[in-house]
């Protein structure tokens, strides 16, 4: 319903706002690893959202975890700092730790194994 109305509220935060008798809010330092939005919270759609917004481009309706947004990228800002050697590492690890389980429980699959421990304990 908060969508709708939303959709429906104009292009322009400022106007969609004064419609809706809320406040636009400003939220910087946004990028793909942050975890929560300042004032907002945990809202992981938003962030995904506005990582992949163009700047000046206001958003549609995201339903969020706590409301349903919109957002507009006032400016970008790149960071020379990431440390990409040690995500890729990260990642090859975590990987590399699921594959032997992953196998496993294929394998399970496969014979068609029942496992019936939790009868007797």
């Amino acid at each position: 319903m908060l969508a709708d109305k939303l959709k429906s509220a104009g292009s322009d935060l400022a106007s969609a706002a004064s419609r809706l008798s809320t406040e636009v809010k400003e939220a910087s330092g946004i990028n793909f690893n942050s975890f929560s939005i300042p004032s907002i919270g945990f809202e992981p759609a938003v962030v995904g959202t506005v990582c992949s917004l163009p700047e000046g481009k206001v958003s549609t309706p995201i339903e969020g975890n706590n409301g349903v947004y919109l957002a507009k990228v006032t400016s970008f800002t790149t960071s020379t700092d990431a440390d990409l050697k040690g995500e890729k590492n990260r990642i090859a690890q975590t990987l590399g730790y699921r594959a032997g389980s992953q196998v496993f429980e294929s394998l399970k699959k496969v014979s068609e194994v029942v496992d019936k421990r939790a009868k007797f304990y």
